[in-house]
């Protein structure tokens, strides 16, 4: 009778960053663009079609960029501290405290304890994603209303697959875009350097494997 060893907490674990990379994509590939032919529009308003279109198209790309970053921030948290927990419970005298208002800063501190370190491009990767959620999440997506609102516009100068929506908007109407390359990046190199650590701690296999 064959006997397999599997850890199924790092499998579980890794396939929420794996299949929320998926999902990311699948939101911005069933993004819906309208047709400006296709509106049903008043007698008023037809003069407007083609602004109409552009406008509703322009709030599709904002909802859809703001639900994918709250995906993928959502499920990054949830991974690491899930696995900062798990490695608590593994190894003795291990200490986590996710009160800290830096929970990122929090995590990385964390491994360190444990002779593991957060690559420096993963983690400037994390931290920036951490800075535009914080935007989505507590000013809509919109800069002008953003605590870190310097940072965001230094970033979007520098960082691929982000920037404001149109430039012709007025200044409070500027929001984030974020596009799906910025987050799967992330998640699928967070989803490598994840797995490579845990099995470093003793965790693993991430798939059954047959032992003897």
């Amino acid at each position: 009778m064959a006997i397999f060893k599997w850890d199924i907490f790092l499998s579980s674990t890794l396939d929420w960053i794996s299949e929320s990379a998926r999902q990311v994509e699948r939101i911005w590939d069933t993004m819906e663009i309208i047709d400006p032919s296709s509106l049903e529009l008043t007698e008023e308003e037809e003069t407007w079609r083609e602004e109409i279109a552009e406008m509703e198209n322009k709030n599709t790309e904002i909802v859809t960029s703001n639900s994918a970053v709250s995906l993928a921030w959502a499920i990054i948290e949830l991974a690491l501290v899930v696995s900062c927990k798990e490695i608590k419970k593994k190894l003795s005298g291990s200490n986590f405290d996710i009160s800290k208002r830096d929970r990122l800063k929090e995590i990385r501190d964390f491994f360190l304890k444990h002779k593991i370190t957060i690559p420096g491009k993963l983690y400037c990767n994390l931290s920036e994603l951490q800075k535009v959620r914080h935007c989505v999440v507590h000013a809509a997506g919109l800069v002008l209303y953003s605590d870190k609102e310097k940072e965001l516009l230094n970033l979007v100068k520098h960082r691929r697959w982000l920037r404001l929506s149109d430039e012709h908007d007025l200044e409070d109407r500027k929001s984030l875009i974020v596009e799906q390359g910025f987050l799967t990046e992330i998640l699928r190199s967070l989803e490598q350097w994840l797995e490579k650590s845990l099995e470093s701690l003793g965790f693993g296999p991430r798939t059954p494997t047959g032992i003897k």
